[in-house]
């Protein structure tokens, strides 16, 4: 028995979550693909924040609302997330019902409603968040610090991992500018203020070249 599960993610009162999931419920009934389509709005379920006292990854669960939405995700055989984006992100609602459960959520096939829209807008927002997530190939020098190596290693990173070309416009200058930074503020020698301040100013300028 194939079992499609829909999570509305929008707790707020006059979404259109539960008009796109009625719809995608329908939808997914006349393909005949599943023996079972069932909704599952968090704005009726309504999980506290988490509030279990042992890691998810246990799976020792001490609460009915807990159990409950456990038995909800693991008969699932599919899943599909209609969420909205608020800030350039899903919903607190959305992340706490995902943070109670660790292995319910695996091999399960999933679909967002708003993963499109967020793809082709997700160029733009690396764009103009530059600073946060730098384009650059780093090498740790032998002086160092721990600390210095992580920060570069992990900004190192951020451009394989991000697979946004528009982030390759960040300027030689700017990627000396953030080494720099990171190798200041990991010595102690700046704040973690006089950090962001730094960065700020190095991809304005990069911005404009």
């Amino acid at each position: 028995m194939t079992t499609l599960k829909i999570i509305l993610a929008s707790t707020r009162p006059g979404s259109i979550g539960p008009a796109l999931g009625t719809w995608i419920a329908q939808t997914a009934r006349r393909t005949d693909s599943f023996d079972r389509v069932e909704v599952l709005d968090l704005a009726q379920i309504n999980l506290p924040f988490l509030d279990e006292p042992h890691h998810p990854r246990l799976g020792r669960y001490t609460k009915p609302h807990t159990f409950a939405w456990s038995d909800a995700i693991s008969t699932a055989d599919a899943l599909v997330i209609v969420t909205p984006e608020y800030n350039s992100g899903f919903p607190a609602p959305l992340k706490n019902a995902i943070d109670f459960l660790h292995a319910e959520w695996k091999n399960k096939a999933l679909g967002v409603k708003y993963l499109m829209f967020y793809a082709r807008r997700f160029p733009v927002l690396a764009w103009e968040k530059q600073a946060a997530m730098p384009a650059q190939k780093v090498d740790a020098r032998p002086a160092d610090t721990m600390v210095a190596r992580t920060l570069l290693r992990i900004a190192g990173e951020a451009k394989a991992t991000s697979g946004t070309p528009s982030l390759d416009l960040s300027t030689p200058r700017f990627k000396d500018d953030i080494e720099n930074a990171m190798r200041e503020l990991s010595s102690g020698l700046i704040s973690p203020e006089e950090f962001t301040k730094k960065v700020d100013a190095s991809a304005e300028k990069a911005s404009k070249r």
